[in-house]
């Protein structure tokens, strides 16, 4: 509603301002609402930013509609490690390893690096589902991509241990 009235107004939107109404979608739990600020984006000069993006994900993942935020990231094109940082969050809600182990492929054949993040997010998704042996393999990766072996200890005893 505040939205619509903004543009009515002739009130300018940016970046922030959807970032924030999503944000406020997410605190309330309203998808459908979601989904009428993702309409007014795809309307808007902003439609393939990627913190608008990511932040349009976030809020489809987080109201259950993951199906949503797929479909938004096969749909930009600018997608960095924060983009898929969003992606692994938003699936590791959920317990199916598979799917996260496709999106991983997914992301090494971008060339993009996995980060902390990255792996402090999958470390985190293989202790609470008892993936052992994936988490072992990620372990491995992130000390094949440089991450310090110090901060994969203690990511690996926070969340996998």
């Amino acid at each position: 509603m505040a939205m619509s009235l903004t543009q009515y107004k002739g009130i300018p939107t940016d970046d922030f301002t959807f970032i924030n109404a999503l944000k406020g979608c997410l605190v309330v739990g309203n998808l459908n609402f979601g989904r009428q600020i993702h309409g007014l984006i795809i309307q808007s000069e902003v439609a393939f930013s990627t913190a608008v993006m990511n932040s349009l994900m976030n809020m489809y993942f987080k109201n259950r509609g993951e199906l949503y935020a797929l479909k938004v990231f096969d749909m930009f094109l600018d997608k960095d490690i924060k983009s898929w940082n969003t992606v692994f969050s938003g699936l590791s809600q959920g317990d199916d390893a598979r799917v996260i182990g496709r999106f991983f492929h997914k992301l090494m054949l971008t060339g993009l690096k996995p980060n902390c993040v990255t792996f402090s997010i999958l470390f985190r998704f293989c202790g609470e589902a008892l993936y052992l042996v994936s988490g072992l393999q990620f372990y491995c990766l992130a000390l094949q991509f440089g991450i310090p072996d110090e901060m994969c200890h203690h990511l690996t005893y926070q969340y996998v241990l």
